[in-house]
């Protein structure tokens, strides 16, 4: 069996923020369906709580994955990550 080696290869994209980070007991929570987190619900900032549920399923029927890091510390922010197969600069 012969095995591609650039099908084994992903692409990374991560994003960072300098916001109030997300605490650690509340990222599990941030993927699900309708989901705000409690300060956001208190906030003036309005949505429905799909956008990172949809980008979830979106990277992952591309065969990628989707996670947040963050502390929860104030001015730290958070970093958003995910992955799709594939290289930089591939050829199709």
């Amino acid at each position: 069996m012969t095995v591609d080696k650039e099908s084994e290869q992903e692409v990374c994209i991560k994003v960072k923020d300098e916001g109030p980070g997300i605490l650690p007991d509340q990222i599990p929570l941030l993927f699900g369906q309708f989901v705000r987190l409690p300060r956001d619900l208190a906030g003036s900032v309005r949505g429905s709580g799909l956008g990172l549920y949809i980008s979830k399923s979106l990277v992952e029927a591309m065969g990628g994955r989707i996670w947040v890091e963050s502390a929860g510390i104030p001015g730290e922010g958070s970093k958003f990550c995910f992955t799709l197969p594939g290289t930089v600069g591939a050829k199709h």
